[in-house]
């Protein structure tokens, strides 16, 4: 399987999320700035973020996060 990094916006709850498909259970944990970062429980890598109240933002975020993919990485609009 190719990883994926997938990007999905929930608009009632005004959060964006993106996790990458390739990894296990997660726990978020608060960066503050309404940023989480979701992190695999087993391995310790970063697998994902979510930004609370997305929306309403109006300065730039910087987040400690670099993603590697040996494969294509492919951004994924869901419904």
């Amino acid at each position: 399987m190719a990883q994926e990094l997938i990007l999905e916006y929930d608009r009632e709850g005004d959060i964006l999320e993106a996790s990458s498909n390739v990894h296990g259970a997660t726990v978020a944990k608060d960066m503050g700035d309404d940023v989480w970062l979701k992190v695999d429980e087993e391995t310790g890598a970063i697998a994902g973020f979510l930004i609370l109240n997305f929306s309403k933002r109006r300065r730039p975020l910087r987040l400690p996060l670099s993603l590697v993919a040996h494969d294509t990485i492919v951004l994924s609009k869901t419904s």
